[in-house]
């Protein structure tokens, strides 16, 4: 193998500029694939978050507040429970609430808060800055643990406590154990309700950027305030163990509700119908139809990249081929020598095969330094550029494509002529 990789390079320094043009084919062959691959495999992976509740029956609805119709009026849905004991036949609900009023303790600095159900929280993982996102132990916590994003402007980290208080009910505090710091640019279960709706799941969630945003996020597991109830705890942010006094919450932003598979849509429609009346909906989509709608956007880039991408690809083999081809023409008379050296006439053929191999490495330094840089200047998190078992076998797939389909043609050339042939013709220039 060593004396091919020896004459390989031989050959490409002989063509110069023709064997850099190929590595750069490749190269942006290669980026535009993980480009493609990595934008489609983040929307998958985002999708397939929320594809387990979308496949229901039920309805997506994005609110300023929820409420629950009463004799006298209306009162505050104030957490998920309280929709499933409200409703007839819920199943799940993906939701969300945020607290009235909150400030921390000790600076007098509001801190908007949210607490998220479960299924809200496994709906993404964000990359952390320090510390974790929230875990299944922590519902066995005795203290109540919290997420905050990283421009919260005070010296906080994983471990520390900090304490919540409302100035709506003097007196009512909540120590917090902060467990994680988000990273900046992450996407987050929260509402944005200065966007237009997308119809699509990504009404579910919102791209936090620290330099944007002029306030610190704080993120509660509602799941443990909730499983906190049977021993008391946490009764500042449950009514049911602490109806008379605590922080006023209620049920915002983007919700999911679905409902028992057996019930009609006359039977949900009624349901829906008994919050729709009190509370403040901005929109409201059948699952049925919200789930299409998401399953359409997730392939939306396919269906416009991948023709192109294809495109490029053949432009690219094409390219490497009738240049492979010059090459191996420009150096008959060199493989007639290394015939003359003893080596076999087809084994000349397998020089081409290793000088795409060697092409197709010095792509791979390319795409890896343009990687490095976009790590050192940090951009990297500004794309979605990722590199994992899709993008490497994608890769690898180009590159065996490449190679095999490249050295189809020069070693059809060689077969077609003889090294006495070539060195006859040689003799008579």
């Amino acid at each position: 193998m060593g004396k091919y990789i020896k004459l390989a390079l031989k050959d490409l320094k002989r063509v110069g500029w023709l064997s850099f043009l190929c590595a750069i084919f490749f190269a942006v062959v290669f980026l535009l694939a993980i480009s493609i691959s990595s934008a489609f495999e983040l929307k998958v992976a985002r999708y397939n978050k929320l594809r387990p509740y979308l496949k229901q029956n039920g309805v997506f609805l994005f609110s300023s507040y929820l409420a629950k119709q009463r004799s006298d009026g209306g009162t505050l849905l104030r957490d998920r429970k309280e929709i499933e004991e409200y409703l007839e036949g819920v199943k799940d609900v993906i939701s969300m609430e945020r607290l009235w009023d909150p400030y921390l303790d000790n600076m007098d600095q509001k801190l908007e808060t949210y607490c998220l159900s479960e299924g809200a929280v496994r709906s993404i993982n964000p990359v952390m800055e320090e510390g974790r996102w929230f875990q299944k132990k922590d519902l066995r916590a005795k203290k109540l643990v919290g997420v905050i994003t990283g421009n919260s402007g005070i010296d906080i980290h994983p471990g520390d406590t900090v304490t919540l208080r409302t100035k709506i009910d003097d007196g009512v505090t909540e120590e917090i154990e902060i467990i994680g710091i988000i990273g900046d640019k992450e996407t987050l279960f929260m509402p944005d309700f200065f966007r237009s709706s997308y119809e699509d799941f990504r009404d579910c969630f919102y791209v936090f950027d620290n330099e944007t945003e002029n306030k610190a996020v704080l993120f509660l597991y509602d799941e443990q305030i909730l499983a906190g109830e049977k021993d008391g705890l946490f009764g500042n942010l449950n009514f049911r163990v602490s109806p008379d006094k605590g922080f006023q919450k209620s049920m915002t932003g983007p919700t999911i509700i679905t409902f028992n598979k057996n019930m009609s849509e006359k039977e949900t429609d009624e349901q829906i119908a008994k919050i729709r009346q009190v509370s403040q909906i901005n929109r409201i989509f059948e699952l049925k139809d919200f789930n299409r709608r998401s399953k359409r956007f997730v392939l939306a880039d396919l269906r416009t990249w991948f023709p192109l991408f294809v495109f490029i690809s053949l432009f690219v083999l094409v390219s490497v081929v009738s240049i492979h081809t010059i090459m191996v023409k420009k150096q008959l008379g060199n493989y007639a020598i290394y015939y003359l050296c003893g080596m076999s006439w087809k084994d000349c053929s397998y020089i081409s095969l290793v000088a795409t191999l060697l092409e197709c490495f010095a792509a791979f330094i390319i795409v890896g330094a343009y990687f490095g840089y976009l790590s050192l200047s940090g951009r990297i998190h500004e794309t979605a550029l990722s590199i994992g078992p899709l993008q490497i076998g994608i890769v690898c797939g180009l590159t065996i494509m490449f190679v095999l389909l490249s050295h189809l043609l020069p070693r059809q050339l060689i077969s077609k002529t003889s090294a006495k042939n070539v060195l006859a013709e040689n003799k008579d220039k």
